[in-house]
């Protein structure tokens, strides 16, 4: 029991204890009573501790949250194609080697990252390195050689220059070479990369499918000697002399046949 004297009447009253949630006042004219320090600190701790929990909080999350993995990136291909005539004749690809480092220098140590496991979103279809779809009813007379490096398969689709009509599709699987008689045109070449085939709607399913397109036009002719038409490469080459670029899956969704009928090979 303590007694406080009020500031402004003079009246002498009896506080039994202090507390957080009300202040003591005068029994006479009811003013506030003069309270130590700690309950004043303690009081105004109170109000403010649910904000400076939240602070402390956010800041233990930018001070001991994981570091994020460098994201690696590699360099864009150049791949290889040559115009040819019938016969068409395959060019042998050359990878680039890396010259040994001197004797009076230690070797180099450069680490590799670790395999990415793709994650199936679709159904596996079974299909045959080969099989093409041609969505027009001209004849296919002029020839198309594709090589495809190993480590993933291909969907080559044949657009018409300067639209989104497909008139030819055909799967090859990675590391495989397929001679293909395509109708006449210039075509402008899609493909679609990735491992587990999905069909053609799908592709290689959502998040595993690598889209790009090749850089320029394919014409595909006839002459006093015969059918002219291509071999392509898709195999990162020194010196290579055709580029790709990527495209989104919208602009690969949109291309659509040319004709309605198609023959299935």
């Amino acid at each position: 029991m303590q007694i406080l004297e009020c500031e402004r009447c003079r009246t002498k009253n009896r506080v039994p204890k202090f507390r957080l949630n009300a202040r003591a006042t005068c029994g006479k004219c009811g003013a506030f009573l003069r309270e130590p320090q700690w309950i004043h600190h303690a009081r105004q701790f109170k109000k403010t501790w649910p904000v400076l929990a939240i602070g402390l909080l956010a800041l233990a999350y930018f001070v001991f949250r994981p570091a994020e993995p460098p994201r690696l990136t590699s360099p864009e291909p150049a791949w290889s194609a040559t115009t040819t005539s019938l016969p068409p004749t395959a060019i042998p690809a050359q990878r680039p080697t890396l010259a040994s480092p001197p004797s009076s220098q230690a070797p180099i140590f450069i680490p590799q990252p670790a395999p990415i496991i793709p994650v199936f979103t679709c159904v596996p279809v079974a299909v045959t390195s080969g099989s093409s779809k041609v969505y027009s009813r001209k004849a296919r007379v002029a020839p198309m050689k594709i090589t495809t490096p190993a480590g993933g398969n291909y969907l080559i689709k044949l657009v018409k220059e300067g639209t989104k009509r497909v008139v030819m599709s055909a799967y090859i699987a990675g590391g495989d070479t397929q001679e293909l008689k395509v109708p006449l045109g210039t075509y402008t070449i899609y493909y679609a990369e990735g491992e587990v085939w999905c069909g053609e709607k799908a592709a290689f399913g959502r998040d595993n499918t690598h889209l790009e397109r090749l850089v320029g036009s394919f014409q595909f002719t006839r002459d006093a000697e015969g059918y002219n038409g291509f071999v392509i490469e898709l195999t990162q080459r020194v010196n290579g002399n055709l580029n790709s670029e990527e495209v989104s899956e919208t602009d690969f969704s949109e291309l659509v046949p040319d004709e309605p009928s198609n023959v299935h090979r």
